[in-house]
């Protein structure tokens, strides 16, 4: 993959806010980093982190894909291989930019 192809994957980096629940039901705030869709599987990325982390050097991410059914999103959580190597390649390319500049 390289940023040639991140233009096909209308990457967005606003951030927002959401409030999510885990499999138990409690809720935790997580904010958007990024969004993007893979032209491969049409798929719409959301990549979380916990806000009450966000000042922290090292951040954990969470990969989620963004169903959309009528007014209702939904978001599953990223399970294969190939999806998290993907997303480990366009965060790769994203950020080792920013450094650079």
């Amino acid at each position: 993959m390289n940023e040639k192809d991140l233009d096909k994957m209308n990457v967005g980096m606003d951030e927002e806010v959401y409030t999510l629940s885990d499999e138990e039901g409690v809720e935790k705030e997580y904010r958007k980093i990024l969004e993007f869709t893979n032209p491969t599987n049409n798929n719409l990325y959301y990549i979380f982190t916990e806000e009450a982390n966000i000042d922290t050097e090292e951040l954990q991410i969470f990969p989620m894909v963004c169903i959309e059914e009528g007014d209702q999103v939904k978001f599953e959580p990223v399970e294969s291989d190939e999806e998290f190597d993907m997303i480990s390649e366009v965060l790769d390319i994203l950020y080792s930019d920013s450094e650079e500049n």
